[in-house]
């Protein structure tokens, strides 16, 4: 039975992961109710420019996949500067929260921030959705407006709904994943930090998933204090999937620029959403290799 369903599986992603001789075909994006939308396939996905250009929605057949109850700050895919000890709380207005410039060029989105007072850096944001891996690519770049160099890493913050589950490669223990039922609040807060192998995936109990492909990074090469992926969970009604990217020396009036790659699916209603599920490992480390040697 599970060899039937390994077969159907790889005919799943057959369709899914499409051959690097097609041409990439980028959606042509939209602006409405001043915010910027991208729709193909089954998918729609979701930029407010006037609160900190966060990601405010990416729904699949009409599932919404994250946090989006902006009651308050803390909902929807924002991106800050690491290490947070720089810093300190609560995060930068003009980074997080404050409109940024927007517009858009040979399909692709652009945005700017202002800069920041206390570190002297800004953001901008490019992001594009691709026909033909299904894809939508986020470009983050880390800008130094300061006359000294200065050094961070990008981090890009997903904030989901307490239902479901995330899971990753565990970078310490080859072959095996670290898996985080996120069904119920955590009794308090928590922070844990990980070293994965450059995504992460996160699946709901609507058969939907959503995963990240990022640039591997090794321990010595992250902030002080921080890590590749990090998971934050509290008493309330999200938790935050958290990835960091190499920690960079900015010369003065340059940029370093991260890509994040996000995929969103429908599962088969047969997969099993719960820790170990071999169905989620199967697919997932099928996926993730396939994009990667379309990436080489």
């Amino acid at each position: 039975m599970y060899k039937f369903q390994n077969l159907l599986i790889t005919n799943l992603l057959v369709v899914l992961v499409i051959s690097t001789n097609i041409q990439a075909q980028l959606v042509q994006p939209k602006l409405a109710s001043n915010k910027y939308t991208l729709k193909f396939a089954n998918i729609y996905f979701e930029i407010s420019p006037e609160i900190g250009a966060r990601i405010s929605s990416c729904k699949i057949e009409g599932n919404e996949l994250m946090y989006v109850d902006n009651s308050s700050n803390y909902w929807g895919s924002t991106f800050w500067l690491s290490p947070q000890s720089v810093w300190e709380w609560p995060p930068s207005k003009e980074l997080d929260i404050e409109a940024y410039n927007a517009g858009i060029s040979d399909n692709k989105i652009w945005l700017g921030s202002k800069t920041d007072p206390k570190t002297k850096m800004s953001f901008s944001k490019t992001v594009y959705a691709n026909t033909a891996d299904t894809s939508i690519t986020i470009e983050y770049a880390l800008i130094n407006n300061d006359t000294l160099t200065q050094k961070f890493a990008p981090w890009e913050i997903t904030r989901v709904p307490t239902e479901g589950l995330t899971f990753f490669p565990n970078a310490d223990q080859p072959d095996t994943f670290i898996w985080i039922d996120i069904n119920k609040p955590s009794k308090k807060k928590e922070k844990k930090f990980y070293d994965s192998k450059g995504w992460l995936a996160y699946a709901n109990n609507s058969h939907n998933i959503l995963i990240k492909l990022f640039e591997d990074i090794s321990p010595v090469n992250t902030a002080p204090k921080e890590t590749e992926i990090e998971i934050y969970r509290w008493n309330g009604p999200y938790v935050e999937l958290e990835n960091q990217g190499n920690y960079k020396s900015i010369p003065a009036g340059d940029s370093v620029v991260w890509t994040v790659k996000w995929y969103v699916r429908s599962l088969p209603k047969h997969f099993e959403i719960k820790e170990g599920s071999e169905d989620l490992i199967y697919f997932s480390k099928k996926f993730v290799e396939a994009q990667r040697k379309t990436q080489n």
